[in-house]
């Protein structure tokens, strides 16, 4: 359903057809009936007769001759202020808006999508001269050019490139800072074993096979052990800063310059030995500041 659809839109046409048709009508019968009226009028005068006038003047539902002496006049200029001012105040409160109106209240303003752009106004293309109006041209197809659009891509991609390889090479340099600091941790004798065989090795048997690639095996773990180190060197000095890891590894070298005895420490020292030592020499200086206190109170 639909307000402007075919069955109303004709319903509409003959309701407006039928009312035109009635006060055509009544404009009509109104017409004649004031000139038959007037008529009258004129031949009863013509023959002097009195009655007839007051029948007529006095007969105001029948015809109304001189009922423009009776309307009450009013000033226009008056009303039209008054109006005025009531729409002004309505547009304030907002209750009144016309169709177009902008907040502003600029109900006549062409709106932007009409307004015709500048660069193609007569005024500007007659003053501009056929060599300007080549040289538009060329810029604009330049810029509508897919090879120019694609190398701008391809520097951008170029760009991203070379911050991800310039970020990559800062890790790769804090990773080895902070391995050649942890030497023990990240070991440098972990090296796959190369996959050529010697020239006297014609037909190696079995275990000799067997044994190498175990042996291929553990050099690929070791190695994977060490990229997962190294990672975890770069993340601690993205979170503690390359300087201070840096220093906090040499002053850790130097203080455990002497091998703790590992019958002091809690657990065995197979994984992270310089964690435990540092856990042991902490607690053995706990204990001794214990004692130094305890002596001293007494």
């Amino acid at each position: 359903w639909h307000v402007k659809n075919k069955d109303n839109a004709a319903r509409v046409e003959a309701d407006e057809a039928r009312d035109r048709k009635k006060k055509n009508d009544e404009k009509i019968r109104s017409l004649i009936a004031t000139q038959e009226a007037r008529a009258d009028y004129l031949r009863k005068r013509a023959r002097g007769d009195e009655s007839g006038n007051k029948s007529i003047i006095t007969s105001q539902d029948a015809l109304r001759l001189f009922a423009d002496r009776n309307l009450i006049t009013s000033n226009k200029e008056y009303e039209e202020e008054l109006k005025q001012e009531k729409e002004a105040h309505e547009k304030k409160l907002g209750i009144l808006k016309y169709f177009g109106e902008t907040e502003d209240g600029m109900a006549n303003v062409t709106p932007w999508w009409l307004e015709v752009p500048k660069r193609s106004s007569n005024s500007q293309q007659k003053d501009q001269t056929p060599q300007t109006l080549v040289e538009a041209d060329a810029i604009r197809k330049q810029k509508a050019d897919p090879l120019l659009q694609m190398k701008q891509v391809e520097e951008k991609f170029d760009r991203i490139r070379e911050a991800n390889r310039v970020a990559a090479k800062k890790e790769r340099v804090a990773a080895a800072q902070v391995a050649s600091s942890y030497s023990s941790l990240f070991a440098d004798d972990i090296k796959p074993p190369g996959t050529k065989r010697n020239s006297d090795e014609k037909a190696p048997d079995e275990e000799d096979s067997k044994r190498r690639r175990l042996e291929r095996l553990r050099a690929e773990r070791l190695a994977r052990e060490r990229g997962e180190r190294e990672r975890a060197a770069v993340v601690l000095c993205k979170s503690m800063g390359l300087s201070s890891m840096v220093n906090a590894a040499a002053a850790s070298i130097e203080a455990t310059s002497t091998v703790t005895d590992e019958r002091n420490l809690p657990f065995n020292s197979a994984f992270n030995p310089e964690l435990s030592n540092f856990a042991a020499e902490r607690r053995n200086a706990h204990r001794e500041e214990k004692k130094r206190r305890r002596y001293s109170h007494k």
